[in-house]
């Protein structure tokens, strides 16, 4: 990712970032709504699930604005999961319901080309979750830790 694209999904975030709580609560509603075999992956209360992924969106906030030139984020942005808890069966409906949302808060300032580099970039944050998960011994990926 280059600094550029860093920019304009940090500046995208930062339309819906007052509007955090909103987001994944209808993130998560309208997930299993759409998906509902996807609901007992989770537990009966979303509370802890809700604050994590409020805690990873601030993370990637942060992580955006600190893209160096080369592109690379450091290791936390590589750590900043988005969609953790849905299993590998369950990460692109996820994926797909977390953007159309985004783009549903931001409004006017929505655009296909944005769509794509969230998608991508959710895409990726997932995957290089798992990642650091999978080497860390944790089971972050699959929902069974949190650490």
């Amino acid at each position: 990712m280059d600094r550029a694209c860093a920019a304009r999904l940090a500046s995208s975030f930062m339309t819906v970032a007052h509007r955090g709580e909103e987001l994944v609560t209808r993130f998560y509603a309208l997930l299993f709504a759409r998906h509902p075999e996807l609901r007992p992956l989770f537990p009966a209360s979303l509370h802890e699930r809700k604050n994590a992924m409020l805690a990873s969106l601030v993370r990637l906030a942060k992580s955006l604005h600190a893209v160096p030139a080369d592109g690379r984020p450091d290791s936390a942005f590589a750590e900043t999961p988005l969609l953790f808890g849905v299993g590998i069966e369950g990460k692109e409906a996820a994926c797909d319901v977390f953007v159309e949302l985004l783009g549903s808060i931001s409004g006017a300032s929505w655009t296909p080309p944005l769509a794509q580099d969230w998608r991508e970039l959710v895409m990726r944050l997932d995957e290089d979750g798992a990642q650091v998960y999978a080497e860390s011994g944790r089971d972050g990926y699959s929902g069974l830790s949190w650490a």
